[in-house]
């Protein structure tokens, strides 16, 4: 596992054999707290990770960041991963940040969980930090915050956002699933030399690039271990199996 900076470290449990994980975040270029925060974990039924990003110029938004992994966590923790998990984990963690609102953006986070079962692989979202799935032809962002420009939605807001949720079935989940903070260049991770990295590897060479924009950088890598048999390339793979408004 990589973790360049270890303030935003967060303890990883073993995950199933088939997959590898990594992650690790570098603290923004203004010389700022890192407002970053990311984790992962493991449960009867398969594992997950999480990436949330706190609201910069916001006095909370490095707490409201941990206290989003951490809630996720506590939430997952002995849960099946099922998409109704999903929307308990960011209710909680919605409730657990409301009473900071004081009108302001201030204690407000992005969250983006990525969770892996043996009946399927879902992304649940609020807030712009991005997920990308390669299905074995390259990386695709997965994710979008509906509509270019500022951030439009965050957990800890008077009114709760939308969460949603992707879906696909276990024939066809990706062989790698990134979560990340905007501060990541998605340039960097679509390059060709970061195809055929580890999940180590492509965090490691990821973080050593400027951050974009100067922010906190954060990114977390899962992917299906070497051994594992590769899914073939083909374009019908890019589509998602289910897709909920919740």
């Amino acid at each position: 596992m990589s973790t360049p900076y270890d303030e935003t470290a967060e303890p990883v449990s073993p995950v199933p054999p088939v997959w590898e994980v990594a992650g690790g975040s570098v603290r923004n270029q203004r010389g700022h707290d890192n407002q970053d925060r990311w984790r992962a974990g493991t449960t009867a039924d398969g594992f997950w990770i999480a990436v949330a990003d706190g609201i910069s110029g916001g006095p909370d938004g490095a707490r409201a960041a941990q206290t989003a992994v951490g809630v996720t966590g506590r939430v997952l923790g002995d849960a099946r991963l099922l998409e109704a998990d999903l929307h308990r984990a960011f209710d909680t963690v919605h409730a657990a940040l409301w009473p900071w609102y004081d009108g302001t953006p201030a204690g407000g986070t992005t969250l983006t969980v990525v969770a892996f079962t043996p009946g399927g692989l879902r992304i649940a979202w609020v807030g712009d930090s991005p997920a990308y799935v390669d299905f074995g032809a390259g990386l695709h962002r997965a994710t979008d915050q509906r509509g270019p420009g500022a951030l439009r939605h965050w957990l800890g807001a008077r009114d709760q956002p939308e969460t949603r949720i992707l879906g696909w079935e276990p024939e066809d989940v990706p062989v790698r699933v990134l979560a990340v903070s905007d501060g990541v260049a998605e340039a960097t991770l679509l390059a060709p030399s970061a195809a055929g990295t580890s999940a180590a590897q492509l965090v490691e060479s990821a973080l050593a690039v400027p951050s974009h924009g100067g922010d906190d950088a954060t990114l977390v890598v899962a992917r299906r271990a070497p051994a594992y048999p590769p899914v073939e390339p083909s374009p019908s793979r890019w589509r998602p199996g289910r897709q909920r408004h919740g």
